[in-house]
């Protein structure tokens, strides 16, 4: 394209709107990155603004204690309570963009609210102080969201080493900035409520439940309408993990962190090869209900955890599982991810 070929007008026009995209890129950046501050350390965002009284002062000084802490191999919440949503671009970048329509796409919203609805299993862990004292807890679901704000479905819990379980509906809210909230009624009255992100293809939530208190490491993935043993993949990357505490007497407390290859025969049969551990291999097995819940249990050589039995839910075609320990005094997660 010669530009000596214009006319001076659009040669004015083209040279004004080069420095302002470049404005609305950088404005587009920064924003970008005070989003994902913003999910990332929820109300420690605010507070590092308010003690530094400057936005790229404080956001340095996050990102330089998130890399100390990644030193330690800690995860951090992915999502903290009352997390902020900051836009400020849609002050900026839409002015610009009325004489650039072709990079309208590019700053757009990247979620379709429509497309989020149908089954999801969906799996949380945490420590909890909603009874009072710390207690770590883990939950395991199924919701379908029914495309009009509605939902419904079942979960159950681990909590306080008691397993319980209950039909549950609710109602559920996605917006075109990929944020997602919801809450869950069971058949008591109680009310929970949640929020998260929903990943741009609607199959996958990063989540955490936002009542005071409550636990954090959310992950929720599409699921289907109906599985069966033939959804089963031949090989999955397996991981458990959690608390064992006391019930009885005589019980001593302790943690449990097990990964391997998990071999699963066409008949539900299971063979784990641990990584690194104690054990040469675990036995199990794995059957998976019409609902695509599933049930597992693992054969441990110990006295104590002889047998461990899991609840778990078949997600994203059967490439991943995710479950939680049903034996009283455990709050133990397992994860299974496809390897064949």
């Amino acid at each position: 394209m010669n530009l000596t070929a214009l006319d001076p007008g659009t040669q004015i026009l083209l040279a004004s709107l080069v420095p302002a995209i470049g404005i609305a890129l950088w404005v587009y950046i920064q924003n970008e990155r005070t989003q994902k501050f913003c999910f990332k350390f929820g109300s420690e965002y605010d507070k590092a603004i308010a003690k530094h009284r400057d936005r790229g002062h404080a956001e340095s000084k996050l990102q330089k204690r998130a890399e100390r802490v990644a030193k330690f191999n800690i995860q951090l919440n992915p999502l903290a309570s009352g997390a902020h949503q900051v836009n400020m671009t849609r002050f900026i970048v839409p002015i610009v963009l009325l004489s650039a329509p072709g990079l309208a796409n590019a700053f757009s919203e990247v979620c379709d609210p429509a497309a989020v609805r149908g089954v999801y299993g969906f799996q949380l862990s945490g420590d909890t102080t909603i009874s009072g004292d710390v207690k770590p807890a883990v939950s395991l679901g199924r919701i379908v969201l029914d495309g009009a704000r509605g939902l419904s479905g079942y979960s159950s819990v681990n909590f306080g080493g008691y397993f319980l379980g209950n039909p549950v509906t609710g109602s559920y809210e996605v917006r075109t900035d990929c944020s997602i909230s919801w809450s869950l009624q069971d058949d008591s009255g109680a009310l929970q409520h949640f929020g998260g992100i929903v990943s741009a293809d609607a199959k996958r939530v990063q989540f955490s439940q936002t009542d005071a208190g409550a636990a954090k490491q959310g992950l929720m993935v599409k699921s289907g309408d109906a599985c069966g043993e033939v959804d089963l993949h031949r090989a999955y990357a397996l991981t458990v993990s959690g608390s064992i505490f006391p019930m009885v007497a005589g019980d001593t407390a302790q943690t449990l962190s097990l990964k391997g290859l998990a071999k699963v025969d066409t008949n539900g049969n299971l063979n784990l090869i641990p990584n690194g551990s104690e054990f040469e291999e675990v036995a199990g097995t794995v059957h998976v209900d019409a609902d695509c819940f599933a049930q597992l249990e693992l054969s441990l050589p110990l006295p104590h955890l002889s047998a461990m039995k899991f609840r778990g839910i078949l997600v994203d075609s059967g490439k991943e599982l995710l479950g939680i320990e049903t034996d009283p005094g455990t709050a133990v997660k397992i994860e299974m991810a496809a390897r064949d």
